[in-house]
């Protein structure tokens, strides 16, 4: 190096932290596209359930909910090439592990639901969709993402009760919805 000028420990932690918030900034960018992705195909799916449901009568329309996961991943990487990589960071690996978390938990639920005891699995799935919004907006400081996912996680919780049958497969797409609008409003404030 050639400038010999040292940084005082105010100037470091200043940078530290500016380099934490443009971090914070682009991770909540790409979190956005992923809620968009993740809702549409939440609302795509639970429309398509709710009216194969609700026209047949037949509840074995819930096993379209099993290829959710292949379609939304396949969004995810078709769209991956008009977004810069970016870096591996902490607050990165936490944010994806919050999602896997969820994930895996639906799944087992899900699973045990079907094949070991029977449950109210909408209430769970909004339920845990909510609380996965709510610690992605509070890891990422993002008011718009933690508040949609406690109204999502809450109301969804009560409307379930309210709600009988295939009607409660449209919590699941007002629930995606939700999600798509996060990320259309994180989109739009960090441009």
């Amino acid at each position: 190096m050639d400038n010999d000028k040292k940084m005082t420990a105010q100037e470091s932690l200043a940078l530290i932290a500016e380099t934490m918030n443009n971090n914070r900034r682009d991770i909540l960018r790409d979190s956005a596209r992923h809620f968009v992705i993740w809702g549409a195909c939440i609302v795509v799916f639970a429309l398509a359930v709710y009216l194969l449901w609700s026209g047949t009568g037949n509840p074995a329309w819930n096993w379209l909910w099993f290829g959710i996961t292949p379609v939304g991943y396949l969004g995810v990487w078709l769209t991956k090439d008009n977004v810069p990589s970016l870096p591996k960071s902490e607050l990165g690996r936490m944010m994806g592990m919050v999602w896997i978390v969820y994930g895996v938990f639906c799944l087992c639920l899900c699973l045990v639901g079907i094949f070991i005891m029977p449950m109210r699995l909408t209430q769970l799935v909004v339920l845990m969709l909510g609380m996965a919004e709510s610690m992605s907006g509070a890891v990422l400081r993002s008011w718009p993402v933690a508040i949609g996912g406690l109204m999502l996680g809450v109301g969804g919780v009560v409307l379930t009760m309210l709600l009988a049958g295939d009607a409660q497969v449209l919590l699941l797409a007002f629930g995606g919805a939700l999600l798509l609008a996060t990320g259309i409003v994180v989109k739009l404030q960090y441009k």
